[in-house]
């Protein structure tokens, strides 16, 4: 790992494509549509989706179009540009995202030869891009957890990968195109102490990246297109009831001794990480890009616990309450029927995109369908198309009540 982060010192000096310091708008617009296309780290729930869940409560006025490929099971690069051409036919992007590394050298001997091919379809599918006028961004693919299997330290498996990652900058350089790094962000967490296994595993099998891992992607490509931090703040003085919030309204009553209620409208919905719930603020206690802060002032010795009525209860300490505790990486806010709501129709249009590249890989070659199998794509490519609508009309906004209890009821 030494020899990986000497090599990172050097590479972080090339010229990675960085935002603007003046640009401060949201990079994607309106009528953008953007594809993430990679290997089998890329599905199914990707750093892409976790990418697309921020734009929609984030930016929810903004109607830009997200399209997931990733094939189920791993493959190589030279396997996956086969259908390319038919996904970016189909749909058309302005923007795509493209990740891969992190197969290509299981699939195929260790040799530099395998690379170079790596290399050249790299080159073919963004000189396809270009020509087809879409923006491109390259992803390297992430660092290789090799202290959690003996196999992959005795090859050195992360340098092997951060080779394929060193092919992703070059081009980047070369081309001057968007570079997230992947790798290197990966690297460093690991080196830092903050992988190897259990909840903060960055791999889910020291090679394959974890949700939390793909939360470090998600951050980086938010970060890249200029997006705005999705925070709230809300203080809560539990003696005197009085409450504030910097988005939406919020009033609080006392319901009895032990319990208040609060009433939140208008409020907006929390950054939901498909897959990953509780687990990235324990490694990026940051929260650069969700925090909804919540403050409870003059609170009762033993702490509160928090929960829609009737819900499961998240316990705060008394000394967590003051200083604000974070209730976009845990508690009641996150199961709320709206924000289920809408992460289930972002799912669903995702799996209707899985099913168009099955049919895609499979299609029936007998002659009698010859008619049949453009118009089934067309169908399927229209039902995109309609659930990405009815995403964009989906509230984004939610009206919640939540009831703070005593952690330690009265005379206890």
């Amino acid at each position: 790992m030494k020899r990986v982060l000497a090599s990172l010192a050097f590479t972080a000096a090339l010229a990675v494509l960085q935002p603007a310091a003046a640009r401060a708008e949201f990079a994607l617009q309106d009528t953008d549509r953007v594809m993430f296309f990679g290997a089998h780290s890329t599905w199914p729930a990707s750093f892409g989706l976790q990418v697309e869940s921020f734009v929609r409560v984030k930016y929810p006025e903004l109607k830009t179009c997200f399209w997931h490929w990733g094939p189920a099971i791993p493959q190589r690069i030279l396997d996956a540009r086969r259908r390319f051409e038919d996904h970016l036919t189909s749909f058309r992007p302005t923007v795509v995202v493209i990740n891969f590394g992190t197969e290509d050298p299981q699939l195929k001997p260790l040799q530099e030869g395998v690379r170079g091919v790596f290399y050249a379809e790299l080159i073919a599918m963004v000189e396809r891009c270009q020509q087809a006028g879409a923006r491109v961004v390259l992803v390297t693919p992430n660092c290789p957890e090799v202290e959690r299997k003996t196999q992959l330290a005795r090859i050195e498996y992360d340098q092997v990968i951060g080779k394929y990652a060193a092919h992703v900058r070059k081009l980047a350089t070369e081309r001057q195109l968007a570079l997230v790094d992947w790798y290197q962000a990966t690297a460093e967490l690991i080196a830092s102490g903050k992988g190897h296994g259990g909840r903060n595993a960055l791999t889910t099998d020291g090679v394959h990246p974890s949700p939390l891992a793909h939360a470090v992607a998600a951050e980086k490509l938010l970060e890249f297109w200029q997006a705005e931090p999705h925070q709230v703040t809300v203080h809560v003085d539990w003696q005197s009831l009085e409450a504030s919030t910097t988005a939406g309204s919020i009033g609080a009553t006392r319901k009895s001794e032990s319990v208040t209620t609060v009433r939140l409208k208008d409020f907006p919905m929390p950054w939901i990480l498909p897959g990953a719930r509780a687990r990235v603020p324990r490694v990026r206690p940051e929260g650069r890009f969700c925090r909804f802060t919540f403050h409870v002032h003059n609170a009762p010795p033993g702490g509160i616990l928090t929960a829609e009525p009737g819900g499961k209860a998240t316990p705060w300490l008394e000394q967590m309450l003051e200083g604000g505790f974070d209730m976009a990486s845990i508690g009641p806010l996150l199961t709320t029927r709206p924000a289920r709501t809408l992460m289930e129709r972002i799912k669903s249009k995702n799996r209707t995109v899985d099913r168009l590249e099955r049919f895609l890989t499979h299609q029936n070659p007998e002659p009698e369908y010859a008619e049949v199998n453009p118009k089934y794509q067309a169908a399927m490519v229209a039902e995109i198309g309609a659930q990405s609508r009815i995403i964009a009309r989906t509230p984004r906004t939610m009206d919640v009540t939540l009831e703070l209890k005593l952690a330690k009821p009265p005379g206890k």
